[in-house]
């Protein structure tokens, strides 16, 4: 009995310690935010949860106090905390709700109108209603930055083989996207290219070497892909990717009343290339790591894909973010691997001017980007890429233009027809140069 009365008044004691400490913490708290010392709001608050105190006024404090320094990322943090302690209040899903905006979780945000009384949901949601996310149309220039490449061109020795090399004169894409809502938890891209390329090209047959230096390959891609949400966090990135492609090839004619006389023509054949991809990660806090695998078959090679990535935003805010990828790239009926490495840094340089830097390192070939919107499956090998954004959003936020730069150095090779595989020691190096605009329209 006694026993248990010492721990009676022990616990007694603690209990009365906290409240009052605590009782010393929300005095101090809230004189900080009446006064906006957003600072030291934070470094008190951070304080007062590792000794235990956590009510619903200091989640709300040191939130407003992210939010009014910018870390839209932590701020969201503590709204979240907020509403454990009142799942009701309006005023922490406000703040939550632009909190989700502002750090680049847009679903995050659709997911919480839903739990919204009607008042607030007109008042935060007083645009659009539409179903659509947004739209885009975007033109790409690709020219030589090579001098001299083609007009002295000197044929590899190929050992024999029939095959083909081709370098590219020039290349223009058209490519518009469409992204529509399924519900507050997915949304639903559609993306669409047409690709038109001049190229020079070199090829063996029987013996017979053949240049033509204007041939035309077009292409067109149709890609399908979605955002699924599991929960606020975690999503599902599924993809899938078709490319038909207009292939010239030379093929001889006999020429009426002449022995053994014979006319190289031109013609066309069709090749279906697909890339299937999968991904899972999450957005949460400033650091969103993703993990994706894909099946690819370009150029009638199969390929597996693997990539890890993570996007950060240091300071919690769009203003500044960067982007890492790590691809491991194996042939799957040949032992050949390689890695790919991205890095990209993005930061806010004036009111409403972002710009990027991009770079890429490693042997592409036959590689799937951006859950292969994007397609890397000429006949060579791109071994860095160099590249330069600067994105121009308009001030009601509803459209964006952007300009993007892009050097790359490339070697291409002779292929062979018999696997399909490049020859050693063709190579020609190739490097070009790439403008692309682009028009978004966001709903």
């Amino acid at each position: 009995m006694g026993n248990f009365i010492m721990s009676l008044v022990f616990c007694t004691l603690i209990t009365s310690g906290l409240q009052a400490q605590s009782n010393r913490v929300d005095s101090i708290t809230y004189a900080l935010y009446k006064n906006t010392s957003w600072n030291e709001l934070i470094e008190t608050s951070k304080a007062a949860f590792q000794s235990g105190i956590d009510y619903y006024y200091l989640r709300m404090r040191v939130g407003i106090a992210y939010y009014e320094k910018k870390n839209y990322a932590s701020a969201s943090h503590q709204f979240e905390k907020a509403l454990e302690f009142n799942s009701a209040d309006v005023v922490a899903k406000e703040y939550l709700y632009y909190s989700y905006l502002l750090s680049a979780r847009e679903m995050a945000a659709r997911r919480l109108l839903k739990t919204m009384p009607v008042s607030l949901y007109n008042k935060v949601k007083n645009s659009s209603r539409s179903k659509l996310r947004n739209l885009s149309i975007s033109v790409s220039k690709q020219f030589p930055a090579t001098a001299g490449t083609i007009s002295e061109f000197t044929p590899p020795d190929i050992n024999g083989e029939d095959g083909v090399l081709v370098l590219p004169n020039s290349m223009v894409v058209l490519q518009t996207g469409l992204s529509h809502y399924l519900g507050a938890s997915s949304f639903l891209e559609h993306n669409v290219s047409f690709l038109n390329r001049n190229n020079f090209s070199y090829s063996e047959l029987n013996n017979d070497s053949y240049i033509f230096e204007d041939l035309n390959v077009s292409q067109f891609l149709y890609q399908l892909s979605s955002e699924i949400y599991i929960n606020n966090n975690w999503y599902l990135r599924p993809s899938a990717s078709y490319i038909n492609v207009r292939i010239p090839y030379v093929y001889q004619v006999q020429l009426p009343g002449r022995m053994g006389a014979a006319r190289n023509m031109i013609g066309h054949f069709s090749e279906h290339q697909y890339s299937i991809q999968m991904g899972l990660g999450v957005k949460s806090g400033i650091l969103r790591p993703e993990a994706s695998i894909a099946y690819s078959k370009f150029n009638n090679n199969p390929y597996l894909q693997k990539n890890v990535s993570i996007t950060a935003f240091p300071t919690g805010n769009l203003n500044l973010y960067l982007f890492s990828r790590i691809s491991h790239q194996s042939h799957i009926n040949i032992e050949r691997q390689r890695w790919i490495w991205l890095q990209e840094l993005g930061f806010k340089v004036l009111d409403g001017v972002w710009l990027e830097i991009r770079g890429v390192f490693g042997e592409m070939e036959n590689f799937a980007d951006h859950g292969a919107t994007l397609a890397f499956n000429d006949l060579g090998i791109l071994r860095k890429q160099y590249g330069l954004s600067l994105r121009l959003p308009f001030k009601n936020a509803s459209r964006e233009f952007s300009l993007h730069y892009k050097y790359a150095e490339q070697e291409n090779y002779f292929y062979s027809d018999r696997n399909h595989l490049p020859i050693s020691g063709s190579g020609i190096t190739f490097n070009h140069h790439t403008l692309t605009g682009s028009w978004i329209w966001k709903f």
